[in-house]
């Protein structure tokens, strides 16, 4: 074998030489066309990228997002929390101390309507046996005045009775509050 400058041979057909230099240039004249279509597509697509995009120093203002939150971090937080603890927590002590105090005021006038309603109801029932000794009497003198000094005293009974009941709500009311403001102060310190 002698090898020398001669070009390869082709494993293909060449086709030049089966249909000679007209059809290469139909294959040529192919792919021009469709890189002209693919030009004009591209061109296109500039033109809709250019409208869409033309006003965009306007949009990129009208688009501009303002921050409406900070992040704040974890020991800001509970610093914020220990400074308002520290300012609320005296005040927040002396409505439970001022609480506290009404309470036992309130059981203290409590205490004395209950000592005032049992001495009325002593005197009721003493001025029941006067009034049923005195009716006994007055049957005999067909007289009754004593009667309706009775019947005053179960008015005012009757009025005692409704003012301690509205003092015991006060004081259920007051311990109710205490217990929240109590509450409170554990959540503020915890």
């Amino acid at each position: 074998m002698e090898y020398g400058h001669q070009p390869r041979q082709s494993l293909y057909p060449s086709q030049l030489q089966q249909h000679g230099w007209q059809q290469q240039l139909a294959s040529l004249q192919s792919c021009i066309q469709s890189t002209q279509i693919c030009c004009d597509t591209l061109e296109a697509s500039t033109q809709t990228l250019d409208e869409g995009t033309r006003d965009f120093s306007r949009l990129s203002k009208v688009l501009v997002n303002q921050r409406h939150f900070d992040l704040v971090s974890e020991s800001e937080i509970r610093r914020a929390r220990e400074r308002i603890s520290s300012e609320v927590q005296p005040h927040i002590r002396e409505l439970i101390q001022r609480a506290e105090a009404n309470v036992q005021r309130d059981e203290r006038r409590c205490t004395a309507l209950k000592n005032k309603v049992a001495q009325q109801r002593i005197r009721i029932s003493q001025l029941d046996e006067l009034s049923a000794n005195a009716a006994r009497s007055a049957v005999n003198n067909n007289n009754n005045p004593v009667g309706a000094s009775a019947a005053n005293l179960e008015v005012v009974e009757k009025e005692l009775d409704r003012e301690i009941e509205r003092e015991r709500r006060r004081l259920e009311e007051l311990r109710r509050k205490r217990e929240v403001m109590s509450k409170r102060v554990d959540e503020l310190d915890g």
